[in-house]
């Protein structure tokens, strides 16, 4: 049976058959004769040389040269491959001396068809996650990298012990997830979560919003318009110079304005303290917490609690 022979080099690019393997590169052929473009293609009959812009009919010794480079290039030409490491996991297509010279595996026709692929059995198979030197994890990576030190098909992801957080990391010595997280400080961040919640809460209670010039003044309105009420000689130089600034028609007197104050300032403590109280209660759920875990669970609840504070 003869062989599928094809060498080729146009404008710069070789290229090479030997039955069911074929070779790309743009280095030129070492041949014993010169040539600016070869075609070399049995199939055909299509076999000439380019010299100096004019075709010549390759000699009888010129064809079983080029014939002899087909049979040989595989076993001893340099040509890109497609290469696995120590652990069957693609390294993508390097020259086959690079591969050679590290010891890898290798294949010439076989695309790796994944992101990141293994070699297992003759083929290729899908790595679906990765865990990498630090325990951290990647689902569906996109590449290789050196720090990745774990692989795992689909089905050994589907095996795998299930993470039982975002949060948690692989710890490759005692092959378990853990939560690295500091407890402490963890509670610190779901406290301040739960007064942050509750701030937009309060803002929800009063209906309105408050300048914090303006509320630095309460203080002081509600000690003048109590000490007023309860002895009219009492100084009010706040109260004096607000109603001094009035000029509309619905300015009240000193004693309607004294007791519009208290009355406020009453209704804000009672919507205050309901606030404040929902808030404690969260607060001493946090404090009660053990585990990581536990606040991770207070966290989605307090977080679900602010979007029906936020109307969503």
């Amino acid at each position: 049976m003869n062989d599928y022979l094809i060498l080729t080099f146009v404008d710069g690019e070789t290229v090479v058959i030997h039955d069911d393997l074929r070779f790309d590169t743009n280095l030129k052929p070492e041949l014993s004769f010169a040539f600016d473009a070869l075609y070399f293609e049995p199939p055909s009959g299509h076999c000439v040389k380019r010299v100096d812009g004019a075709l010549q009919p390759l000699s009888e010794a010129e064809l079983e040269e080029c014939a002899a480079y087909c049979r040989g290039y595989a076993a001893t030409a340099d040509y890109p491959v497609y290469a696995w490491n120590g652990d069957n996991i693609s390294v993508g297509r390097i020259l086959k001396s690079e591969a050679e010279a590290k010891g890898y595996g290798f294949t010439v026709l076989d695309v790796p068809p994944y992101p990141v692929s293994r070699r297992k059995d003759g083929r290729w198979e899908e790595v679906v996650a990765i865990i990498r030197d630090d325990g951290s994890l990647v689902e569906r990576p996109e590449a290789f990298c050196e720090r990745c030190v774990l692989f795992l098909s689909r089905e050994e992801w589907e095996t795998f012990p299930k993470r039982p957080s975002s949060s948690h990391v692989y710890d490759l010595e005692n092959y378990e997830w853990v939560d690295p997280r500091p407890f402490a400080k963890l509670l610190h961040e779901v406290q301040l979560e739960i007064r942050n919640c509750f701030e937009l809460r309060r803002w929800k209670v009063w209906g309105k919003f408050i300048p914090q010039y303006e509320q630095i003044t309460w203080s002081t309105q509600v000690d003048e318009a109590t000490g007023f009420l309860n002895d009219s000689a009492r100084a009010t130089p706040y109260i004096d110079a607000f109603l001094a600034a009035r000029t509309d028609e619905g300015k009240p007197t000193k004693e309607g304005l004294c007791r519009d104050i208290l009355a406020n300032h009453t209704a804000y403590l009672r919507g205050m303290a309901e606030v404040n109280a929902g808030q404690w209660a969260y607060l001493k759920r946090a404090e009660a917490c053990a585990s990581n875990g536990e606040l991770d669970v207070l966290f989605k609840e307090v977080a679900e609690l602010q979007r029906t504070f936020l109307g969503k």
